[in-house]
C-alpha cells in the first residue's frame, strides 16, 4: 500500500472499496507465509521471548497502545511480528475456520439474528447425542465457552435439579451440599467448589461422617480421560452409586446424567428443557414468546452470558470437513502416534517411564525443570509440564513417525548439553 491509509479510509467508508481490495489480500498473503514457514523445518515452533522483553518491545514490534489512529501498513507489520512471536500450533486444516469466524463478527441468543448458525447448532447436538446414545425426545445441551464453564455448569444444573429455589434465593437457602469428585479432576471444578468438594478417594467411613454432619450429597463428578494420565474413572461403577444416592452425575470428557465433551467445549444433558429453566430470566426486550419461529432457537435465555460468538460455525466446518470417518481416522493416527513414541521411550536407554501404560493421547516422562527451560527457550518443541513430568501431547493428523523421533532426539541432544 503506498499511501497512507487509515481504519477509516476501508469499508463501509464511502470510496473505500479500493483500499479494502488492496489490504484485505495483503493480510491473506501475511497468514499465507505464516502456514508455510510453521511446516518449514528450518524454523522453531516458538520464537521465545520472556514477557518483560516483549513489553519493552522487539525490533520495531511493540504492544504498547496509541491514543490515534494507526496507518494501516502499521496495522501489516503489527500482524507479522505477532505471527513471528507466536506458537505455530501446525494445525493448517484448521487455520482457514477461526478467521472465516472471525470475518462474520456474528453473535447468538436469538434465532433472527443468527437463523443459520442457531440451526447448526441443533444439528450438531442432535449428532452428538446420538453418539452418546441419548434418543432426541430426552437430550439437550448447548456449546460454551470453555472446559472450565462447561464443567461449572454442570454444578449449576446439579443444584436447580435438586433445590430450584437455589435460583431465586440463592445458596444461603440450601445446607451444605457435597460434591465428589475424582482424584485427577479438571482443575475447572475446584473454581465451583473448594472446601466442599470431596474425593472420592476418600474412605467410606469419612463420607458418611460427612452426611451425619448435616453434609447433602449432591454431585458426583467422572473423567473420562484425565489431563495427566488420561486415565477413565470406573463410569458405570460411579453409575451405580449416582443411582443408589439419587446424585447428579457428571462426566467430563477431556480427551473429554450430563457430560461435557472437548469439542472446546460442549455441555449436553440428559435433561430436556432443564437448560432453559435454571437459566431463563424472561427479559422481555430480548426474548418473546409470541414470535414467527420456534423460539426454542431463540438460545440466549439458556446460558447464563446470553449472547455467545458463532464458533459452531467453527466446528460445523470441521465436521463437513472430516466427517465422522474422518474423526475416527484422525483419533486412529493420533494412538499410532501416541503408541509409536512409548515404545520409542520404553526403548531409549536415556529415558524413563513415570507410567508404564500405554496411555492414550499423552505420554510421560520424568521432568527436568532446567531441561523444560532449553527446550521452551530454544523454540524447536512446544512441550507441557507439571512438577513430576513432562507431558507430550501427541498433535498433528499428517505428522510422520520420524518427526516423533525427532522430538526424541532432541531431548536427549539438548539433556547432554546440561
Amino acid at each position: 500500500m503506498c499511501s497512507p491509509h487509515f481504519c477509516l479510509d476501508l469499508l463501509p467508508t464511502k470510496n473505500g472499496e479500493s483500499i479494502t481490495e488492496q489490504f484485505l489480500p495483503e493480510v491473506v498473503e501475511i497468514l499465507l507465509s505464516y502456514i508455510k514457514r510453521t511446516y518449514d523445518r528450518k524454523n522453531k515452533a516458538l520464537d521465545f521471548h520472556h514477557p518483560h522483553q516483549l513489553l519493552e518491545g522487539l525490533e520495531g514490534f511493540s504492544l504498547e497502545l496509541s491514543d490515534q489512529l494507526e496507518r494501516l501498513e502499521q496495522i501489516l507489520v503489527d500482524c507479522r511480528d505477532t505471527l513471528k512471536y507466536g506458537v505455530k500450533t501446525g494445525k493448517v486444516a484448521k487455520t482457514y475456520m477461526p478467521h472465516v469466524v472471525t470475518s462474520l463478527h456474528g453473535y447468538m441468543f436469538t434465532c433472527e439474528i443468527a437463523p443459520v448458525f442457531t440451526t447448526m447448532e441443533q444439528i450438531l447436538l442432535k449428532k452428538m447425542n446420538k453418539m452418546v446414545g441419548w434418543r432426541e425426545v430426552e437430550a439437550d445441551g448447548i456449546f460454551s465457552l470453555g472446559g472450565t464453564v462447561s464443567n461449572l455448569c454442570s454444578v449449576l444444573m446439579a443444584h436447580y435439579k435438586s433445590f430450584p429455589e437455589v435460583k431465586t434465593k440463592g445458596m444461603a437457602a440450601l445446607s451444605q451440599v457435597v460434591l465428589f469428585v475424582s482424584e485427577r479432576i479438571s482443575i475447572s471444578l475446584c473454581h465451583g467448589s473448594v472446601r466442599n468438594a470431596v474425593t472420592l478417594a476418600l474412605d467410606m467411613g469419612r463420607k458418611r461422617s460427612l452426611v451425619t454432619q448435616g453434609h447433602i450429597p449432591l454431585y458426583v463428578s467422572a473423567t473420562a480421560g484425565t489431563t495427566i494420565y488420561g486415565a477413565f474413572d470406573p463410569l458405570s461403577d460411579m453409575a451405580d452409586i449416582r443411582e443408589k444416592y439419587k446424585l447428579w452425575m457428571h462426566v467430563d470428557v477431556g480427551l473429554s446424567g450430563n457430560s461435557t465433551w472437548n469439542f472446546s467445549l460442549t455441555v449436553i444433558l440428559l435433561y430436556q428443557d432443564l437448560l432453559q429453566s435454571c437459566n431463563q430470566m424472561w427479559a422481555d426486550y430480548l426474548f418473546q414468546p409470541n414470535k414467527q419461529y420456534d423460539t426454542m432457537f431463540d438460545t440466549g435465555d439458556r446460558k447464563i452470558q446470553c449472547g455467545r460468538h458463532v464458533d459452531v460455525f467453527e466446528l460445523w466446518l470441521m465436521r463437513k470437513t472430516k466427517g465422522t470417518s474422518g474423526f475416527e481416522t484422525l483419533i486412529n493416527r493420533f494412538l499410532e502416534l501416541a503408541e509409536h513414541l512409548y515404545k520409542q521411550l520404553n526403548s531409549t536407554e536415556n529415558f524413563e517411564l513415570v507410567f508404564d501404560e500405554k496411555v492414550s493421547m499423552a505420554v510421560l516422562c520424568k521432568s527436568n525443570i532446567v531441561l523444560f527451560t532449553c527446550l521452551t527457550e530454544a523454540g524447536i518443541l512446544q512441550m507441557s509440564i507439571s512438577p513430576t513430568v513432562l507431558l507430550m501431547r501427541v498433535n498433528g493428523f499428517l505428522q510422520p513417525s520420524h518427526q516423533v523421533d525427532f522430538f526424541i532426539e532432541e531431548i536427549e541432544r539438548l539433556g547432554r548439553d546440561l
